[in-house]
């Protein structure tokens, strides 16, 4: 299956904090836009017109724009997830159950936009939307289910070019957007094109809990091919561009089969 690799490259101003870049949570969305049915669509439509909301692309950035607004501070916990060490598999840690995690928000917006009221989540419908698009993309960047001790690839440093990024945003950042048309539309348009009937059905059927150990799995390689303080080159960044295209290709398909069943 062909892949997008176009240029390579580089965002290498961009913020470090934040999960999947923009342009990544943009992408997952417009994938899961292509692909809701038409009734989810009208849903979604009239959710992001009371969100003052654009397109569905520009709501699931909305989550890390607002990230250092107090009133949000509720939601901080909720875009990741974090396993010790030793941990081969997700379970429904302490931490998930007390201030909540990206596998709890998931749940619980899914039960807001049918109208369930979940205590410490944000029980506002089109709220709910956004955070919901952004959480999904989140739980399919493989460093928002990693370590606690590392929290999540932004203590381990890396060399680039003679600079040094930390593991967390060469896999925001430089690992999916290499090579990637810069236009979110556009990058939809062609990623959404490769996925075949086969791969959409296979995927649909995972749950969020499996996603989430997908992510472990690849995170748990990552460390173990990439030691503390390593450089990395081109062509490890282009090498894995394929893992996060097909990561934002999963996070799109299932985004939409959740909203499809939630709207049917």
């Amino acid at each position: 299956m062909k892949r997008v690799i176009l240029t390579f490259i580089l965002l290498l101003s961009a913020s470090q904090s934040f999960a999947w870049g923009e342009q990544s949570h943009r992408i997952v969305c417009d994938i899961a836009w292509r692909n809701l049915d038409s009734h989810a669509k009208q849903e979604v439509r009239l959710l992001l017109r009371k969100a003052k909301q654009k397109t569905f692309a520009d709501a699931c950035a909305w989550p890390d724009e607002i990230r250092d607004q107090s009133r949000y501070d509720f939601a901080l916990p909720h875009h990741y997830i974090n396993v010790d060490r030793s941990a081969v598999e997700v379970t429904d840690t302490e931490a998930c159950r007390k201030e909540g995690c990206v596998l709890s928000a998931i749940e619980a917006y899914s039960k807001i936009l049918q109208g369930i009221a979940v205590d410490g989540y944000h029980n506002n419908r089109p709220k709910a939307l956004m955070f919901l698009g952004h959480f999904v993309g989140d739980i399919h960047q493989p460093l928002h289910v990693a370590y606690e001790d590392d929290r999540g690839g932004t203590q381990t440093m890396v060399s680039f070019g003679g600079k040094e990024y930390s593991l967390h945003y060469v896999w925001d950042v430089m690992v999916p957007e290499v090579g990637m048309p810069k236009n979110w539309r556009n990058a939809g348009e062609a990623l959404s094109k490769q996925i075949n009937p086969d791969e959409k059905a296979l995927w649909s059927q995972a749950t969020p809990i499996e996603w989430a150990n997908e992510s472990l799995s690849i995170t748990r390689n990552l460390y173990e091919e990439l030691p503390r303080l390593s450089a990395i080159s081109k062509g490890y960044v282009k090498s894995h561009h394929l893992q996060a295209e097909i990561r934002l290709q999963q996070a799109g398909i299932r985004l939409a089969n959740l909203l499809n069943t939630i709207f049917q």
